[in-house]
C-alpha cells in the first residue's frame, strides 16, 4: 500500500478465491475474525480501520487490500489510498469508504461488486448488474444488529455469492 494515492493499480485476484470482507473496526479486531476468515484467500477492509495494526494482524490470514475512511488518522491514510479496485477473473470489485449511490434497475447477471461501510449496518443487494456488499461493523454495528463480516465468494463458473456473519 502506498501513500495516500486517491486509488492504486488494479489488484488481480485468480478465481476460485473467497475473500473475508469487514468495515469498521474502529481499533478493535474481536479474535472471532481470525476463525471466521481462517480459509480466505484475501481480505478486504472497507475503511475505518482505527489502527495500522489491524491491518498487520489480518495479513497474518491472509493478503489485505484496505482503503481509509473518514475517521482514520494520517498513520492509516499513509498507508490506504480512499478507494481500490481489485479484479477477479474479470469481475470488477471496487472498495470505498462511504457509499455510493446504485440507479434501481432490473437484476441482471452480476458484472461488478462495490464493497463499502460507514453505516456500520449489514447489506447485500443485487441492483442491475452490481452486487453491493456492506459487512457492517465488527466493532460498533447499529440498528440492534450483531457484530458482523461478510465472505465474497467468486469461483469464476457461477455468478458471485456473499452471506455476512455475525460474531458472537
Amino acid at each position: 500500500m502506498n501513500d495516500s494515492l486517491e486509488q492504486q493499480p488494479i489488484i488481480e485476484l485468480r478465481a476460485p478465491c473467497r475473500i473475508g470482507v469487514l468495515s469498521d473496526t474502529h481499533r478493535e479486531l474481536p479474535q472471532a475474525i481470525f476463525s471466521l476468515f481462517a480459509d480466505v484467500q484475501h481480505i478486504i477492509h472497507a475503511g475505518d480501520i482505527g489502527d495500522w495494526d489491524i491491518v498487520l494482524c489480518l495479513q497474518t490470514l491472509a493478503p489485505v487490500t484496505a482503503v481509509y475512511g473518514n475517521c482514520d488518522d494520517y498513520r492509516v491514510r499513509r498507508h490506504c489510498p480512499r478507494q481500490q479496485t481489485l479484479q477477479v477473473d474479470g469481475l470488477m470489485v471496487q472498495v470505498t469508504h462511504i457509499p455510493q449511490e446504485g440507479q434501481a434497475e432490473a437484476p441482471a447477471l452480476v458484472q461488478q461488486i462495490r464493497i463499502f461501510g460507514h453505516t456500520h449496518v449489514a447489506s447485500i443487494q443485487h441492483v442491475g448488474s452490481t452486487l453491493y456488499i456492506n459487512p457492517g461493523s465488527i466493532s460498533r454495528p447499529r440498528q440492534y444488529q450483531r457484530p458482523s463480516a461478510a465472505l465474497l465468494q467468486v469461483d469464476g463458473e457461477q455468478p458471485p455469492r456473499a452471506a455476512i456473519l455475525s460474531l458472537r
